[in-house]
């Protein structure tokens, strides 16, 4: 766009826009107008020029030429002057000085003058400068402030003149002083955003413009940090808010499970012959209840259990134990069910139906022909006097004996007699056999060892952690850490419960860590609470809990701050 010449601003007015003390109208003007922005280029260009020259009042020497040599050189004659011009700081500032240029404002000069004068000017702006405030101001000596405001308007035009003759033969700039002086020449200036002028800017707006560029760095930064913050905070709730709907559901899910094997305990139950109690409830630690066929309430040690009934252990850290007059003595774990019924028509025996989770017993000597009958949803064990382990999973029951002899029965008929050190599984699909509990092929938790999450190291005195431990806090370190050991020394995987979660930590690799861990670091136990805890391991032959599981170790112990 072209602006009016009525309308356009002095160069007065430009030159105090160069210089930073421009008005809102002016600024206003050169975003819309193109000559005037071009103007104001050439009065950046000859502000430059004669900001470098010598001060003010220089006096020629004896052998510069007249006024009238100067005047005609501007009017295209005397060529010789040019070399003179080129290296005489006085005579070029007299040439800016007499240059009439009042009575047209486009001063008409010849092509070859415009040449020789954009090389002399271009010649001049390389020598090193001092910038000075309003240099046309001070360049012409012996003015008064409106002869001055003159003769700067004229000097501007002249250069004017020049810019048709800048603009016809390159779109490059001139050399600046930098690149002459053999220096690198300053990053190109980013386009100016539309509705700003395309004029130079002057060090003060430089200034406030590199001021107001930080300020907004430094807001986008502290805007950047607080949303990372949000977001972060965010997600965090985001994800403890699902972790406790996963674990809500998983405890609901795990609470149907125990509802269903109850249901299944009391429809192998047999119906109470007798109000006298065959059993008592010798110990019961967290969530105990009794079963019968009304429904189930809580239990508590001392409770005669009768015929028929049963008892439920739920959560991890739950745990009862039921003695017999004859000495016969059962554990069962957290989330496990059970119910008492005799077997046999005759001579009455023991019988128990475990339905769900982890049993162990210590059984008397029983009469002959009369042995205890454990039962499960994948066959039956067969003692006269034995100490064993009984678990009971999803899909299989794994026997193992201590003492004496058990004969286990799947259900499919076939019998396998389990002496002691030996293991039986009976499952559908799988052989039914005995093997040693040592054994290799058979994967096992063999310990567990306290760990200094700082170091990796296991912590003296820890190394395993034995049963019903008290760990001190304040004489451990203070980040704390627990390895399972396992035979053989690698597995497939290891699967953590602890306390009320089934699935607390899973290990694909070498170390097993209840409390996780990565790259070789140890993650720390976060806030341990004081008071009871139960640890679990359980191995697998394959990855993520996949595979056959082997056998699996809990460590009871305490917390104590």
């Amino acid at each position: 766009m072209k602006g009016n010449a009525g309308s356009c601003p002095p160069p007065e007015e430009l030159l105090a826009h160069l210089h930073g003390e421009g008005t809102k109208e002016t600024e206003a003007h050169l975003s819309g107008c193109g000559s005037c922005r071009s103007r104001l280029r050439g009065l950046g260009a000859l502000d430059d020029l004669l900001g470098g020259l010598p001060p003010a009042g220089a006096a020629p020497s004896g052998s510069c030429p007249g006024e009238e040599a100067l005047r005609r050189f501007l009017s295209g004659g005397e060529p010789s002057l040019e070399a003179h011009l080129s290296d005489c700081p006085a005579c070029l500032e007299r040439l800016v000085s007499i240059a009439d240029v009042a009575s047209s404002p486009a001063v008409p000069l010849p092509g070859d003058l415009r040449t020789r004068l954009e090389g002399l000017f271009q010649r001049r702006s390389v020598r090193p400068t001092r910038r000075r405030r309003f240099p046309l101001l001070r360049r012409i000596p012996g003015e008064r402030p409106a002869a001055a405001w003159f003769a700067a308007a004229a000097a501007a035009l002249v250069l004017l003149a020049l810019a048709g003759v800048y603009g016809r033969r390159s779109p490059s700039p001139p050399p600046s002083r930098e690149t002459a002086r053999g220096e690198t020449p300053p990053a190109p200036v980013p386009e100016v955003p539309e509705g700003r002028p395309e004029v130079p800017e002057s060090p003060a707006s430089r200034r406030d413009e590199r001021e107001r560029l930080e300020r907004a760095l430094e807001e986008l930064a502290e805007t950047r940090r607080r949303y990372l913050e949000e977001a972060r905070a965010h997600d965090l709730r985001r994800l403890e808010e699902e972790q406790r709907e996963a674990e809500a559901r998983l405890d609901r899910l795990r609470r149907e499970e125990i509802r269903a094997a109850e249901e299944r305990a009391r429809r192998e139950s047999s119906p109470a012959t007798t109000a006298a109690a065959v059993a008592v409830l010798e110990r019961a630690e967290g969530e105990v209840f009794l079963l019968d066929r009304s429904g189930r309430r809580p239990a508590a040690a001392g409770l005669p259990i009768l015929e028929g009934q049963g008892l439920t252990a739920i959560g991890a850290a739950s745990e009862l134990a039921l003695a017999y007059p004859d000495g016969t003595r059962l554990e069962l774990g957290g989330d496990a069910v059970m119910t008492l019924r005799s077997e046999g028509a005759g001579e009455r025996r023991k019988g128990v139906f475990l339905a769900r989770g982890l049993l162990r017993a210590d059984v008397a000597r029983q009469p002959g022909g009369a042995p205890m009958v454990f039962r499960t949803p994948h066959g039956e064990a067969t003692v006269l006097g034995t100490v064993l382990r009984l678990a009971v999973e999803e899909r299989r029951t794994r026997l193992e004996v201590m003492e004496g002899k058990v004969r286990l029965k799947n259900l499919a008929g076939k019998t396998v007699d389990v002496p002691a050190g030996h293991q039986a599984v009976a499952a559908s699909g799988v052989e039914l056999a005995a093997r040693p509990i040592d054994d290799p092929a058979v994967q096992a938790v063999i310990g567990f060892v306290l760990i200094n999450a700082d170091n990796g190291l296991p912590v003296p005195g820890y190394e395993p952690i034995p049963q019903g431990a008290v760990l001190e806090l304040p004489r451990l370190p203070r980040r704390l850490n627990m390895r399972a050991d396992t035979r053989p020394e690698r597995v497939g995987s290891v699967l953590f419960a602890f306390d009320d979660n089934p699935r607390f930590q899973l290990q694909n690799g070498l170390p097993y860590s209840a409390f996780g861990g990565a790259s070789g670091r140890w993650w720390a136990w976060e806030n341990p609470k004081p008071g009871p805890h139960v640890l679990t391991a359980t191995p697998f032959t394959g990855a993520k809990a996949t595979g056959a599981a082997g056998r699996p170790l809990t460590l009871r112990f305490f917390v104590k701050k």
